[in-house]
């Protein structure tokens, strides 16, 4: 495993009288004012605990999930322990799970990862300026490299094929679904898809209806994962392409009387330009 430290001074490694530890110090990741320093042995096995990730939603997402990046940066050492955690689970406790336990954990996995990325390289104004930071960068979560690709197109989706996840899955941008200011859970992963998506559909720049020019405006996260929602949400009740019927299909408890207007009406659909300017308050 290799942990993420940061420290003011030359690149060096400093071997400590333990047998698996080590601190990385490292002066190129993040300004001087972010300088948390922690150790862990690489053998050891961790209880998987949230309560940090969810100290550092609590104290810098607001309502309208949006993140106070400046502060986090100063204080990031919840962010800091709840990554260590990802990176020293236990595979064995991880099998364990069932699969709604599994698919909160990556999400608070992805989404701390993401703000972990962020924080790292701020000030930016937007997440798209981080070369690499979706396909190359890795990030230790059970023993294992990853990339933020990784989490989300060969765990996510393919091991687990729940569409939902797009409207919980949060790349830092104003484009993107509201972050949650609490973690993920199991108990209440399907209240949790079913908030997140009221909210995304809620907001004009993510989602409208124009009836005087017969135009459904859907977010352009739909042009990319659309597919996603075919097995679940297939159907032909509603306009457009197939991926496009199954966005409706979900999307249409969500939407009141406009429910109804996308099954009866005709009209054409039209993708939403993305937002990826920085989530931050």
């Amino acid at each position: 495993m290799r942990p993420h430290l940061f420290f003011h001074g030359s690149l060096r490694l400093v071997k400590l009288g333990l047998s698996s530890a080590f601190i990385l110090l490292s002066s190129q990741m993040v300004p001087d004012t972010f300088q948390p320093l922690f150790l862990y042995q690489a053998q050891a096995q961790v209880t998987y605990d949230v309560s940090p990730y969810a100290n550092v939603l609590k104290s810098y997402v607001d309502a309208q999930g949006q993140v106070n990046y400046k502060a986090l940066q100063r204080n990031a050492g919840d962010l800091i322990r709840y990554t260590q955690t990802l990176a020293r689970l236990s595979p064995k406790t991880y099998q364990s799970w069932g699969d709604t336990e599994k698919i909160a954990f990556w999400i608070n996995a992805y989404n701390a990862l993401t703000l972990k990325s962020i924080v790292e390289n701020y000030p930016v104004s937007s997440i798209k300026k981080i070369s690499g930071v979706w396909n190359r960068k890795t990030h230790q979560i059970m023993g294992k490299a990853m990339t933020l690709d990784d989490i989300e197109h060969k765990v996510l989706r393919q091991e687990f094929k729940e569409p939902r996840i797009h409207m919980a899955l949060v790349c830092a941008s104003k484009g993107c679904p509201p972050l949650l200011n609490q973690p993920y859970t199991a108990s209440a992963l399907n209240t949790r898809f079913k908030g997140r998506t009221q909210a995304f559909v809620s907001d004009p720049s993510k989602f409208r209806i124009d009836r005087n020019q017969q135009t459904v405006y859907l977010s352009s996260l739909f042009k990319w994962y659309g597919q996603d929602f075919e097995a679940q949400y297939g159907n032909k009740a509603f306009k457009g392409s197939d991926k496009e019927r199954a966005v409706l299909k979900y999307l249409s408890p969500f939407l009141g009387r406009d429910g109804q207007y996308l099954q009866q009406a005709n009209y054409r659909i039209r993708y939403l330009p993305y937002d990826w300017n920085l989530n931050q308050q």
